[in-house]
């Protein structure tokens, strides 16, 4: 071995010159010395620099001393180099302050990380062994009084200490307690390796409080979020598409909060609540969200947050805007709705301006069509600007609204009605085997205590009025017997065999009408007809009176008038048998001996009392003169 210190060019190694760099390598092996030429550097720093060393070792030892890279800033470097095998460690130990801002700019950094400030101690354990074969790269990186802060998120970090296994391409940490935005989580990282290509992953656990949700979410929807409950989260950095996205699982026990039912929880019950978001600069980044069976994709721009949502009972678009009016209102474009699982809020003036186009609703046990609905709030409540449907053969048009009136509330609509085929439409009600065809123009106005979904004819104060064409009552069923007694029309039916009436010839099948119109006043739970009226080839039939829809009695009149072409009808029906039969032979002459004139019609009076299942039924008058 020369005892010439080695002579080397800085140029040379720089360009990866073998020469140069065995050169190096000697001389870190058998000199532990080397000399550089061609760095560049003038002759005055130089000179300097030895002035300065000689400055610091002409220190006393004590002084000198508070400068040792123990537990200070410094790097040592200690190992062995040969031919055949390298192994070496360097330790290096100081501080960082707010060093992310000073990255390099080819880093390619998010905005949110360049803003971030950290400060921390740190200790760094660096080693490679290397032999004919490969290279290993392994240590570890110490972090103590760590404190991470970015103030345009209002996020903070910190932990007491925490250290970071790296072999390769591998990190790895044990369990360390660290402080998210001051709520307590166990931290640890792992790393998943598939064909060459790192992703990163930082689990974590802890206690999901309110507060912590409140300072990440800005908005009016969370204020009803209170408690804590466990949950998981996981950072995930996938280095192949440089993705990076965080996920969180929480049963939510401890948790509640009341939005709409059905997303409503208490604090004892439990729901399978899972989040997941991707962080991407200088895009929308959309939240997912599952909640029990609903499937939620969030977003937002500048003044509205998207809400996309796929369930088996709501599946549609929600958009909220951040400041609601008359002109940018709460919409929903909805594909189905299942309003019986949604309870909405029971105060009517809580309500936002609104608007939701719905392509299918169920309520209760029904399905609408193209269901729309439009709400405007004011002092005392809502006013519903439309409420439509439009169903295969039935359509409704609305206006009302629901206000709250001396410690209760109230409900005034005004709707009307068309079908081209009223029989199908009551079938899809739930009302079968009661009418047949028919085609409908009716229009509802009145009102009801409660809420617009508390509907009943028994609530119902107002008017109803009916022009049905063109239809056939079928005999009444079990199923249909409710509207059919309310109407009159079971009694109606029921004429043949409590009076024993020849009207076979319209009553076998059904009773086939040619017009029906009228009106119903419902009053205290009571339904009064005004002059119901039914014409058809029987003649005609008229309907004035009460139903009591509580007491679910009627006291009702029933005038039939019968066509000309039917006379026979109801002289067999007063005389009855083979003298009825022979009657009607002589029937202007009987009517001229009673005293009525012929051009006059005669028309039979009933009088309907009586529970609806079993009405008293009688002839008030048999031969009532009607004008012709």
């Amino acid at each position: 071995m020369s005892n010439l210190i080695p002579e080397l060019s800085f140029k040379e190694i720089e360009k990866g010159d073998s020469h140069s760099i065995k050169l190096l390598k000697d001389a870190l092996s058998n000199h532990g010395f080397f000399s550089i030429t061609d760095h560049g550097l003038s002759q005055d720093l130089v000179n300097n620099c030895y002035k300065s060393s000689k400055a610091f070792f002409d220190l006393e030892y004590e002084i000198k001393n508070t400068y040792s890279s123990v537990g200070s800033k410094g790097a040592r470097i200690s190992g062995t180099f040969s031919n055949k095998q390298t192994n070496f460690k360097i330790d290096i130990n100081g501080k960082v302050d707010n060093a992310l801002s000073d990255l390099p700019v080819s880093l390619n950094l998010g905005k949110l990380i360049k803003t971030t400030k950290v400060r921390s101690n740190y200790k760094i354990d660096y080693r490679i062994f290397k032999n004919d074969k490969k290279t290993y790269a392994y240590g570890a990186i110490s972090l103590s009084d760590l404190i991470a802060n970015n103030e345009s998120s209002d996020i903070s970090f910190n932990t007491k200490k925490i250290r970071i296994n790296f072999f390769d391409l591998y990190l790895q940490s044990y369990a360390s307690k660290v402080f998210l935005n001051n709520n307590e989580f166990s931290l640890s990282i792992d790393t998943d390796i598939s064909n060459g290509t790192p992703k990163y992953i930082a689990n974590s656990n802890g206690v999901l409080t309110d507060r912590f949700i409140k300072n990440f979410v800005d908005h009016k929807i969370v204020n009803s979020f209170k408690g804590a409950a466990q949950a998981d989260i996981q950072l995930v950095h996938e280095t192949k598409n440089k993705k990076t996205y965080i996920k969180l699982n929480s049963d939510l026990q401890g948790f509640s909060f009341n939005l709409i039912s059905p997303f409503k929880k208490d604090i004892e019950s439990t729901k399978n609540f899972e989040l997941s978001y991707q962080i991407q600069e200088n895009q929308r980044n959309a939240l997912n969200i599952k909640y029990d069976i609903y499937k939620m994709q969030l977003s937002g721009s500048d003044d509205s947050l998207f809400a996309v949502i796929d369930s088996p009972y709501l599946s549609g678009t929600l958009v909220l805007p951040e400041k609601i009016t008359i002109n940018n209102r709460l919409t929903a474009r909805l594909k189905y709705f299942d309003l019986n699982k949604f309870q909405g809020i029971a105060d009517p003036s809580a309500y936002p301006y609104l608007e939701m186009d719905m392509k299918r609703v169920k309520i209760n046990k029904h399905y609408f069509n193209d269901f729309k609905i439009k709400t405007s709030p004011t002092k005392k409540g809502m006013v519903i600007d439309e409420l439509n449907f439009s169903n295969k053969h039935l359509t409704m048009t609305g206006n009302g609204k629901w206000l709250n009136a001396d410690g209760s509330q109230i409900t005034l609509f005004d709707a009307k009605f068309t079908s081209d085929n009223f029989g199908k439409s009551l079938e899809t009600l739930g009302y079968r085997d009661l009418i047949k065809e028919g085609k409908l123009s009716s229009q509802l106005i009145g009102q009801w205590k409660g809420s617009p979904d508390y509907f009943s004819l028994n609530d119902f104060d107002g008017k109803i009025t009916i022009n049905l064409k063109n239809g056939e009552f079928l005999q009444v069923s079990k199923q249909s017997r409710a509207i059919g007694q309310l109407l009159g029309l079971f009694s109606i039916s029921s004429l043949q065999k409590r009076l024993s009436l020849d009207f076979s010839d319209f009553f076998s099948s059904g009773l086939s009408f040619d017009d029906m119109n009228g009106e119903f006043v419902f009053l205290s739970s009571k339904a009064n007809a005004n002059d119901l009226n039914l014409k058809g080839s029987f003649g005609e039939m008229i309907v004035n009176g009460t139903s009591d829809l509580k007491n679910k009695t009627h006291d009702q009149k029933l005038t039939y008038i019968p066509d000309l072409s039917s006379m026979s009808l109801i002289s067999g029906t007063l005389l009855g048998g083979p003298v009825g039969a022979l009657a009607s032979i002589f029937y202007d002459k009987f009517l001229e001996q009673v005293g009525i004139d012929t051009n006059q019609l005669a028309a039979v009076e009933y009088s309907i009392k009586g529970s609806w299942e079993d009405p008293e039924i009688k002839v008030i008058e048999s031969f009532k003169p009607i004008a012709n």
